[in-house]
């Protein structure tokens, strides 16, 4: 998955995203790449105030999901930001962040059964 983001934040989102998604943040031409096992994100300095998109990010499992919640506290930790409380319902957990540009990232997982997190 390639995904391009313009930015006016370009340090803040690319340190942002390598943090996430445990990426290599790799100077280029037309910005910063950072590339991680399974994605790769172009951000891109752009000073339009643009109406960027949201995303939505969903986990297969329930590891993978708590895992990464733990990641993104941890980070908001280091930052010195107060921790994230996941949103649960019956049939999903999920979560938010917001990047240097405003965009809303979500993660979610979804579940069929009633186990608890």
């Amino acid at each position: 998955m390639q995904i391009a983001l313009p930015t006016s934040h370009l340090h803040e989102l690319s340190q942002l995203l390598s943090g996430l998604f445990d990426a290599e943040i790799i100077p280029c031409e037309n910005g910063v790449l950072v590339q991680g096992e399974q994605c790769f994100f172009l951000t891109f300095q752009k000073n339009v105030n643009a109406n960027y998109n949201d995303f939505q990010y969903s986990f297969f499992s329930e590891e993978e999901f708590a895992s990464f919640f733990n990641k993104v506290n941890f980070l908001r930790y280091r930052q010195n930001l107060d921790p994230i409380v996941p949103t649960k319902t019956d049939l999903e957990h999920s979560f938010a962040v917001t990047d240097p540009d405003g965009r809303l990232w979500q993660f979610a997982y979804g579940r069929q059964n009633k186990s608890r997190m």
